[in-house]
């Protein structure tokens, strides 16, 4: 009994243990559970423990439960008054129309019946295993769902909800920070503005003055303007006359060689004239 109690217990362990159980499968778990059956009926317990507590073994599952509650069901119509109390045996109906329960309680099954659900959860779990397959990313997404689900505990949203209080107190001490900033600035610029105004009174008196002269000098700046368009014009003028003198000059020259070899010519002319009347018998 005792080595029994001791490989229960390490069941127990493992299958609390995350890495140990991720390591077992559906199957084996309920190999050892029939084997460890096997066990205690070899140890012919039921002479021991008695009838009701092999029973309560054989089905860890909860079947009587769930049979008792079935019965209570149909009583519960049949009857028009609602029934009283509960037990693991039924007894038969007084004249009064109610029905006498009595429970037992036994820690042996408790035991049992944690490894039975710690199986049928490793068990479901391997399904939605075979369902979703091994993908790393899945496994991610499902511990990311699993760390905002803790995150949506009592404690922690407390905390939560007092960091953002804080955080929000803070928010508006800076707001109203940066519109005290504001407005400081703006009143320094206010302030610039103004000390530019009163600097212009004082020279707005000579303002007209000052578009007289502006007048003046503007008729002044035309007739400069107007003096060197005809500056302009004059040296147009007079480089178009100094073209012609140079072009003059050239013909000039051209018509003092033509009448020097003319004059020349007519020399030689006269010349041979006088040579042919010398010549000329008299």
């Amino acid at each position: 009994m005792k080595q029994l109690a001791e490989e229960v217990e390490e069941i127990q362990k493992t299958v609390k243990d995350e890495k140990t159980l991720a390591q077992v499968s559906p199957v084996g778990l309920s190999d050892q559970v029939s084997s460890l059956q096997e066990q205690l009926y070899d140890l012919h317990l039921e002479q021991i423990l008695g009838t009701d507590t092999m029973v309560e073994l054989s089905d860890p599952k909860g079947a009587l439960p769930k049979k008792l509650f079935t019965q209570l069901d149909t009583y519960k119509k049949q009857s028009s008054d609602p029934s009283k109390g509960a037990s693991s045996k039924s007894k038969p109906a007084s004249k009064e129309g109610h029905v006498t329960y009595e429970l037992y309680h036994h820690p042996s099954r408790d035991q049992f019946d944690k490894v039975s659900k710690m199986a049928e959860l490793e068990q479901r779990i391997s399904q939605l295993e075979a369902l979703l397959g091994g993908n790393p990313e899945k496994v991610d997404s499902v511990e990311t769902l699993q760390s905002q689900v803790s995150m949506l505990d009592v404690n922690l949203l407390d905390h939560t909800e007092a960091r953002i209080t804080n955080l929000l107190l803070k928010m508006d001490q800076v707001k109203e920070k940066s519109a005290e900033a504001g407005e400081v600035d703006k009143e320094s610029k206010i302030s610039e503005l103004y000390d530019l105004v009163k600097k212009w009174d004082s020279v707005a008196d000579s303002l007209p003055n000052i578009v007289d002269r502006m007048k003046a000098l503007q008729e002044l700046h035309e007739q400069a303007l107007q003096f060197t368009q005809a500056l302009s014009q004059l040296d147009t003028a007079q480089q178009q006359v100094t073209s012609g003198l140079q072009n003059q000059s050239a013909l000039q020259k051209q018509l003092s060689e033509s009448f020097a070899a003319n004059i020349a010519a007519i020399e030689a002319n006269c010349k041979s004239l006088e040579q042919r009347f010398q010549k000329i018998p008299k």
